[in-house]
């Protein structure tokens, strides 16, 4: 994986990303791979390697875009540095 894809997003984004309102309460992190994506969302000031990420991945295939969480859970319980790892549903 190429740290070059990873970008932070800024806060004014979110409302983009996460349909949430553009408040100021977790950092948004992505890593576009093409044809999937990453966005990890989490406290601000969290580490990227403490479990407290709750990560997507975002899978474009056939015209359909279909979002999954790491390990099946959209808990913030994952290490954004660990996110190729998981296994996604």
């Amino acid at each position: 994986m190429s740290v070059s894809n990873v970008s932070y997003v800024p806060f004014d984004a979110s409302a983009i990303i996460s349909g949430g309102s553009g408040t100021v309460d977790e950092s948004k992190l992505i890593d576009d791979q093409t044809t999937y994506m990453y966005i990890g969302t989490a406290v601000p000031g969290t580490a990227t390697s403490a479990s407290a990420w709750k990560i997507k991945k975002v899978v474009f295939s056939g015209g359909t875009t279909t979002i999954l969480y790491a390990n099946g859970s959209s808990t913030a319980t994952n290490a954004w540095n660990s996110r190729a790892s998981f296994t996604y549903s």
